[in-house]
């Protein structure tokens, strides 16, 4: 009798339904495992997502570049381009130190006030009239709401009633800091007729048609059309780094290699328990062979029971998964994201689990009648071979090696198994433990230090400004900080910020912000070198530049770099006129340099270029 001519398919699905029955146990493990695997795979997919998801939310609708010192007659030709998709201006009047904290005073027009998250009300246009921050009301304990007044003094004006056509709530913003936002009105009156120059915001339109080299050569020429140089440009970094990106290529990698490695694990784990299934079941199989049955129906028995345990598993794994996700990162979740990773996930462990159990069902169809009558679990993958008996003294010890030694495949697997789950409790061991929230910290911005100084830009003087022409990170003030009791040291940190060109890799006055390195620093750098070297005094005289993470480097700017090419780069010098020189790329490290930048070159060559210092922060 022949199962397949018969047509007795629906007798097969009853074998695997009784099968199941017949081996709770190996089901229950089978499904734990795989639902186990599903859950850790897919909440780390999901963190991943909603975590670029939150970069991504926080950064989509902000400004694409900002051009400093802008009049009038500029901001009417960039508003009339229709290349641009709205235009911002803003100007800060003052800033005031109170007891209740630092305010600053800004001039929002329609296109920026619109930005403002939670905007409650109207934005001012009468001459006392004020956009307050719900934050700045709570501070002054004033149960205040549109319409009402609040008195205010405006740099050395006396202080006067302003009435409140705006709230909106900072929710971002210190404790202790405060922005409120006056009419077009009140800037003119308050500047007396002088010339202002305002900060401009630009959004350039269809910017999802382009790619970030388009866009930011678009948004270059649109200035230039209107007589603005590349010295009053900066492109909003953080927006070209997250649009258009699913996750960084470190982050997909790690992703892909944790995943592979957990789903090769339950891999094993589900092999092992179907090879020793199979072979407990061989008689049974053997009888199926005499009644008719063929291999292929043997091994679609085999092969239907992981399918089942695998969906089981999976469709088990997605719940918990998806829950410890979102409580991890809620931020960030979208279900645009969490549905087709759910899918890939469930579809890569079905797909594992039926790799795995192939060679188990193989095992169990190539079986004939006569043989299964006469095979036990430990012969498995050994052909039947007659032994002479012989004496030997029995105790548990050689007992216990003939049941190792008698089936080597499954004391491999076995031991493989084992292994793997060692290897997964170590890791999570040691993530437990190292992975805190201080050590990460640590690692990538406080090396040195508990506290940080950072020169930072502002609306009206941006940091290159600062930082060449009025560094306020002073020798009095260094001197001043050591004699604190508990102070033992201050780490210096040098960088610049300019633009750079790449000649045949279309990177074109694309702003970066180039960090120093001191000799001390010199071993980090060559330990992590994958080309080139990390000589202080060999980068020093060449202007050498050392390139860090070149994966990164890709993405951002499309650019793939090479030992010896060359970067145009310009900066603003301490003596306030902007220069040019020539970079070479003299090294490439990865991401495991110690340092999280970008392009990276020595503390003198910094020097040598501004004829500065170039401080940009002290580590305390």
């Amino acid at each position: 009798m022949d199962y397949t001519k018969n047509n007795n398919s629906k007798v097969i699905h009853n074998f695997v339904k009784n099968s199941l029955k017949a081996n709770r146990r190996r089901n229950l493990v089978s499904i734990f495992t795989i639902a186990f695997s599903v859950c850790v795979v897919l909440s780390l997919v999901l963190t991943s997502l909603a975590v670029n998801q939150a970069k991504y939310d926080s950064v989509k609708d902000t400004y694409h570049v900002v051009v400093r010192n802008v009049k009038d007659t500029e901001i009417a030709g960039l508003s009339s381009d229709n290349r641009i998709q709205k235009t911002g201006v803003a100007y800060l009047l003052d800033v005031a130190e109170t007891p209740d904290g630092t305010i600053y005073f800004f001039y929002y027009n329609d296109d920026m006030m619109k930005s403002l998250p939670n905007l409650k009300g109207s934005a001012p246009i009468g001459e006392n009239e004020i956009v307050v921050a719900q934050s700045y009301l709570d501070a002054l304990g004033q149960e205040a709401d549109i319409g009402s007044t609040i008195r205010l003094g405006l740099g050395e004006n006396a202080a006067a009633d302003f009435k409140i056509t705006g709230i909106w709530k900072d929710t971002n913003m210190r404790s202790d800091t405060f922005t409120l936002f006056f009419s077009k009105a009140c800037l003119e009156n308050f500047k007396g007729g002088e010339s202002i120059d305002y900060n401009v915001y630009l959004w350039l339109k269809d910017i999802n048609h382009f790619s970030m080299h388009e866009a930011q050569e678009t948004l270059t020429q649109i200035c230039r059309d209107n007589g603005i140089g590349p010295e009053q440009i900066s492109f909003n970094s953080p927006y070209f780094q997250y649009i258009g990106k699913i996750m960084d290529t470190a982050t997909l990698l790690s992703v892909v290699l944790i995943g592979i490695f957990l789903l090769f694990a339950a891999a094993v784990v589900i092999y092992t328990i179907f090879f020793i299934s199979v072979g407990k079941k061989i008689r049974e199989y053997g009888r199926l062979r005499t009644i008719g049955a063929t291999r292929k129906q043997i091994k679609r028995i085999v092969v239907y029971e992981g399918i089942i345990l695998a969906v089981i598993g999976s469709v088990a794994g997605v719940l918990p998964g998806v829950a410890i996700s979102y409580a991890l990162h809620p931020d960030g979740w979208n279900i645009s994201n969490t549905v087709p990773a759910i899918l890939i996930v469930v579809l890569l462990a079905i797909l594992i689990v039926w790799l795995s159990v192939r060679a188990p069902a193989k095992m169990a169809g190539k079986v004939s009648p006569v043989e299964a009558g006469r095979y036990s679990s430990y012969m498995a993958g050994k052909p039947v071979v007659k032994i002479k008996a012989r004496y030997k003294k029995s105790t548990p010890l050689r007992i216990a090696f003939l049941n190792v030694v008698r089936s080597p495949k499954k004391t491999a697997l076995t031991i493989l198994s084992l292994g793997l789950c060692g290897v997964l409790f170590l890791c999570a061991a040691s993530l437990q433990k190292n992975i805190t929230a201080e050590n990460i910290v640590r690692s990538v911005g406080f090396q040195y230090g508990d506290y940080k100084l950072v020169v930072i830009g502002g609306e009206q003087a941006g940091y290159s400004e600062i930082q060449q022409c009025n560094n306020p990170l002073t020798e009095e003030l260094r001197s001043e900080i050591l004699t604190i009791n508990g102070v033992k040291n201050i780490r210096e940190w040098r960088a610049i910020s300019g633009k750079i060109t790449v000649e045949n890799a279309n990177v074109k006055n694309t702003s970066i912000n180039l960090f120093g390195y001191a000799p001390q620093d010199e071993t980090k750098l060559s330990n992590a070198l994958v080309a080139g070297t990390a000589d202080y005094n060999e980068l020093s005289r060449k202007n050498g530049v050392i390139l860090n993470s070149p994966d990164t480097i890709k993405d951002i700017f499309g650019w793939e770099p090479q030992l010896g090419d060359t970067i145009e780069f310009a900066t603003l010098a301490g003596n306030g006129e902007y220069v040019e020189t020539t970079l070479v790329v003299m090294g490439i490290t990865q991401n495991n340099d110690g340092f999280a930048e970008l392009f990276r070159m020595t503390d003198a060559s910094l020097q040598q270029i501004t004829g500065t210092d170039c401080l940009d922060s002290w580590e305390i």
